[in-house]
């Protein structure tokens, strides 16, 4: 069975992650030029100046997460809490009635690292010029009083720092 609905009915064949990475990395790559003008500003979107925007940050942190889920399983639950962005109020209002909090950071890992050094990883994405808030701060600063490695990243390369201490158990 392949990806393609069958002509008898629309069934797809279930496939387990490890299929699935293998079929991304024997798929031809897509090239540049058939993605439209309008996607491709949407996924580079700058800050003045040249600097990745907070949202920029988010989504390459996330690539990085599922792109190494397999060589580091406890990456699997490294999740981004949805706090924040723009919404319209009435979407607002929807989330504080979910629970949605004031202050939780963006990416959570709420275990022990592999040796037992921290309790967890909570990490806060600002752009270059963002500032946090004083209830992230308090956060960060809770956190990190209960045993937990905290950072703010402003790139790629810090929150893999970050993910990486907490890995090796480095302080």
């Amino acid at each position: 069975m392949s990806l393609t609905p069958s002509r008898a009915g629309a069934r797809f064949e279930r496939w387990s992650i490890e299929r699935y990475r293998q079929e991304l990395k024997t798929a031809p790559q897509t090239t540049t030029s058939r993605i439209s003008a309008r996607s491709r500003s949407r996924s580079r979107r700058l800050l003045a100046g040249g600097m990745p925007s907070e949202d920029q940050i988010h989504r390459e942190c996330a690539a990085w997460v599922f792109a190494h889920e397999a060589l580091l399983p406890q990456l699997r639950w490294l999740t981004h809490v949805p706090n924040g962005g723009k919404r319209s109020r009435g979407e607002a209002g929807k989330m504080r009635a979910m629970g949605v909090r004031k202050g939780v950071v963006d990416w959570l890992l709420p275990f022990s690292s592999p040796k037992g050094l921290y309790r967890g990883l909570a990490i806060e994405i600002k752009s270059q010029k963002g500032a946090l808030s004083d209830e992230q701060d308090e956060f960060l600063q809770t956190a990190l009083a209960d045993g937990w490695l905290v950072g703010v990243a402003r790139s790629l390369e810090q929150f893999t720092e970050l993910v990486m201490k907490w890995q090796s158990d480095r302080s």
